[in-house]
């Protein structure tokens, strides 16, 4: 295959809407016209090897096909744990594309890998804006940027809105300070600028990744999903709550149902809900699974959710709408622990969903955090 077949082995994401192209092995293109801001997006993640689900870039995805249904273009290359993106490969993506932005989604898992790539990147290329957002980023104060010398942005709002209006200030030639939502090195320091733009309510205002063909599925057989974003419980050791401040949005059912049917047709077996919590809307959980089972789509699935947001019955509709795995967040075994960190659930209720689940078929994962606040050995022991 020669270096350009090495080059194809990294590639998940490269989709023209405007202009000439023309296709690549495992279904990607090639872009021949030069946008206006063009985006390249690391997808960092060492823990795991290509066929994981895991290594799937869903967030990053649903930038892209939000930049690319505004006319900008762009790449993610994969950076794995059995695919690395040595230096080489990276510069002959950079020389190819010539991006004016480099994203990673930054996990602290991830951390020293990215700000390797980012020193490589700066190294070479100082005119290109190295950009961080994700988890690890939306927290971090602006002094952060002092530590980090080769990161230029932090996204602090959401990801999709801030990136979009980073693309049109590029295409415009307007400075980042004129970008909503982000931390920057710009006019000679650092400067924060405040809140990004209001995020949508309805999520179908966002192109999906899959319905879009920009994600490459190769090699895998379960596929990340997304119904819904954000979490109305208050947990303390959750990011998620000051993230969408208590707030749920949803994609439609129609929607996630089209995107269960073209990633079934697509070979895919198995689907993995990241919903914070799948079942938060009961009513529109059974809505769901409902059409699910009515248009005779029977792949299964594995979701997350509270126990207090499920009961027997929705825990058989569940089974019987393809669910073979129900994960719970139980943190602690310790009552004291519990009530210390916001979770307010009843250990009864753990042993009783379990219970029903493993009665039903479906198998019963269970989240726990040692090192809590006010955790003892002997709550360790317990949990």
């Amino acid at each position: 295959m020669g270096n350009h077949g090495r080059l194809w082995s990294r590639l998940t994401i490269l989709e023209s809407k405007r202009g000439l192209s023309f296709p690549l092995r495992m279904g990607a293109v090639v872009i021949l016209e030069k946008s206006a801001a063009t985006f390249l997006f690391i997808n960092v993640n060492h823990d795991v090897g290509f066929e994981s689900s895991e290594s799937i870039p869903i967030s990053l995805g649903y930038i892209l096909a939000h930049l690319n249904d505004r006319q900008f273009k762009g790449v993610i290359l994969d950076d794995l744990q059995d695919r690395p993106l040595g230096p080489k490969n990276l510069e002959e993506w950079i020389l190819r594309i010539r991006p004016h932005v480099i994203g990673f989604t930054a996990y602290q898992s991830t951390m020293d890998r990215i700000r390797y790539l980012c020193r490589y990147i700066k190294s070479r290329h100082r005119d290109i804006r190295v950009v961080l957002g994700g988890p690890q980023v939306i927290p971090m104060p602006y002094y952060a940027l002092e530590e980090l010398e080769d990161v230029d942005v932090l996204v602090h709002g959401e990801g999709e809105l801030v990136m979009a209006e980073m693309a049109r200030a590029i295409a415009a030639g307007a400075p980042l300070s004129s970008v909503a939502g982000i931390t920057c090195k710009c006019e000679g320091g650092i400067l924060n600028t405040g809140p990004g733009p209001t995020p949508p309510d309805n999520l179908d205002l966002y192109p999906s990744p899959y319905l879009s063909g920009l994600l490459n599925l190769e090699g895998k057989n379960t596929a990340i999903m997304l119904s819904s974003r954000g979490c109305s419980h208050v947990c303390l050791f959750c990011i998620t709550p000051g993230i969408c401040k208590g707030k749920v949005r949803y994609h439609s059912i129609e929607r996630t149902i089209e995107e269960m049917r073209f990633l079934s047709q697509q070979g895919i077996e198995r689907f993995w809900f990241a919903d914070p919590n799948f079942t938060e809307d009961r009513d529109r959980t059974e809505r769901l699974l409902e059409e699910k089972i009515r248009r005779g789509i029977g792949t299964p699935f594995w979701f997350q959710t509270r126990l207090d947001l499920v009961n027997s019955h929705l825990l058989a509709l569940l089974k019987r709408a393809g669910a073979d795995t129900v994960a719970f967040g139980l943190e602690s075994g310790s009552p004291g622990v519990l009530a210390k960190t916001n979770k307010r659930i009843q250990l009864e209720e753990v042993r009783e969903h379990v219970r029903t689940a493993l009665s039903l078929g479906m198998e019963a994962e269970l989240f726990t955090i040692f090192g809590l606040p006010g955790e003892t050995v002997a709550d360790a022991h317990r949990t």
